[in-house]
C-alpha cells in the first residue's frame, strides 16, 4: 500500500499539538509497516529525524502554510501532486484536506472550538474554517477524531453520518513515567527554587483559561500562606494580554514562573516534578497533558464545566479533581485540597496511573492504520 501523508506539522522548531499527534501515529505507522510507503509531505525544510525509515519518502512543496491564504495554495497544490505518487489513500492528521483530489482522503480532526469559541481565533482562519470545514467533512471518506465528546460535537455542527467518524483515542509516550526523588529535587531546584509547584502545559490562549489560573493561584497563596510555585510552560499563541495583566496585577508574581515552549525531551521531567497538573482550560478535544501528568505519577486539576468536562472526564474519570475554570474560588479551592491534602494526591496518583493505560500510542497508530487500509480498499 502507499499512502501519502500530509506533515506539515513536524516541524523543526518543536513539536505541540498536531505535530505532536503526526509524529507518533506515523513514526510507529511505518515501523510496524515497512511492508507499505509512505510519501511524507511537507510545506518547508524538513529535519532528517522525520524520515523514520527507507519506506518512507520526503517531499517539500510551497509555500509555508500558517496563513488562510497560503492554506488555499498549499492544498491546491497538494491536490495536483498527490495522484502522480499513486498513492492508494491521504492521509491529513490536521483536519484539511485538497478538495477534488482523485485519491481517497481520512482526516482527523481533534476538536471544533473554533465553533464555540469563534472569538478566540482570527477572523482570517475563522472563514476559511467555515467555508472549508463543511467541505472536507463532506469529501472525507473517512474521518477520525480523538474523543467521544469530539465526535458528538462534530456531528452537532456538520450534517455527518457518525458511522462516518471513528473515535481512537490519543496515546502518551513511553517517556513520561514517575520521577525518582533525585529527579525531583534536581528540577525543583533549577525551576523553583527547590519547592513544589503547579504546572500548566500548553500554548497561552484564552480558551486555556490562564489568566483565572493565575488569579486563582493568588486566591489560593494569600489563603494558605503556601511555598508552592507555579510553572506556566508553553509558548505565547494568541491574545495573551489578559495573562500579561493577571501576571503584573499579582501580588505572588515572584512565585509565578513563564518557561516558554519547553521540548519533548524536557518536559517529561517538567511534568514528574511537579505537585499537581492544573488544566482548567474552556475546551478540549483531548487534553493530552492530562493523560502525560497521569503517566508520570502526577495528579491533576481540571475542568468541571459542560463542555470541557465531557472530554476531560473521558479522559481523567475519577483519577483527577475538578474544578469550575469559570470560578477562581473553585479553582483555588482545588489547589489548596491539593497542597493540604496528601491522601487525595496519592489516591489521585495511583487512579491516573492505572487509567492512562487506555492510552496508547502503538494501539492509535495501528487502527489508523487497518481505517486507511480499508479506504485504500487493501
Amino acid at each position: 500500500m502507499r499512502i501519502a501523508v500530509n506533515t506539515r506539522f513536524l516541524m523543526s522548531g518543536g513539536l505541540e499539538g498536531f505535530g505532536v499527534y503526526t509524529n507518533e501515529i506515523m513514526r510507529r505507522m511505518t515501523a510496524m509497516h515497512s511492508e507499505d510507503h509512505f510519501d511524507f509531505i511537507f510545506d518547508r525544510p524538513y529535519q532528517d529525524k522525520f524520515v523514520y525509515g527507507a519506506n518512507v519518502a520526503p517531499h517539500v512543496l510551497f509555500p509555508p502554510a500558517r496563513h488562510a491564504v497560503l492554506f488555499r495554495v498549499w492544498y491546491q497544490r497538494l491536490k495536483r501532486f498527490v495522484p502522480g505518487l499513486s498513492s492508494d489513500v491521504f492521509f491529513s492528521p490536521d483536519s484539511f484536506m485538497p478538495l477534488g483530489m482523485k485519491v481517497p482522503g481520512v482526516i482527523t480532526i481533534h476538536d471544533v472550538a473554533y465553533q464555540r469559541f469563534p472569538d478566540l481565533i482570527s477572523k482570517s482562519n475563522l472563514s476559511y474554517y467555515r467555508k472549508f470545514m463543511p467541505r472536507f467533512v463532506n469529501e472525507a471518506k473517512q474521518i477520525i477524531t480523538v474523543s467521544e465528546f469530539s465526535k458528538l460535537e462534530i456531528c452537532h455542527f456538520y450534517e455527518v453520518d457518525p458511522d462516518k467518524i471513528k473515535v481512537i483515542y490519543n496515546g502518551v509516550s513511553e517517556d513520561f513515567a514517575p520521577a525518582d526523588m533525585t529527579k525531583v529535587v534536581s528540577i525543583r531546584s533549577k525551576y523553583s527554587g527547590g519547592k513544589p509547584y503547579f504546572l500548566y502545559v500548553g500554548a497561552i490562549h484564552p480558551r486555556k483559561n490562564v489568566s483565572p489560573m493565575l488569579r486563582a493561584f493568588e486566591h489560593f497563596k494569600v489563603r494558605t500562606g503556601s511555598d508552592v510555585k507555579f510553572l506556566i510552560v508553553g509558548r505565547n499563541s494568541w491574545m495573551v494580554e489578559e495573562v500579561k495583566s493577571a501576571y503584573e496585577a499579582s501580588q505572588f508574581k515572584q512565585d509565578i514562573m513563564f518557561t516558554g515552549f519547553v521540548s519533548h525531551n524536557n518536559l517529561p521531567d517538567l511534568i514528574g516534578a511537579a505537585l499537581a497538573m492544573v488544566n482548567v482550560s474552556l475546551y478540549e478535544g483531548f487534553g493530552l497533558p492530562v493523560a502525560e501528568a497521569m503517566a508520570c505519577g502526577v495528579p491533576v486539576i481540571c475542568s468541571s464545566s459542560e463542555s470541557t468536562g465531557a472530554v476531560l472526564s473521558e479522559v481523567g474519570g475519577d483519577a483527577v479533581l475538578t474544578a469550575d475554570p469559570n470560578s477562581i474560588e473553585s479553582i483555588s479551592k482545588a489547589m489548596g485540597r491539593m497542597a493540604e491534602d496528601g491522601q487525595v494526591r496519592n489516591e489521585l496518583v495511583e487512579k491516573g496511573l492505572e487509567r492512562v493505560k487506555l492510552f496508547n500510542w502503538d494501539t492509535a497508530a495501528e487502527e489508523t492504520y487497518r481505517l486507511l487500509k480499508g479506504v485504500a480498499g487493501k
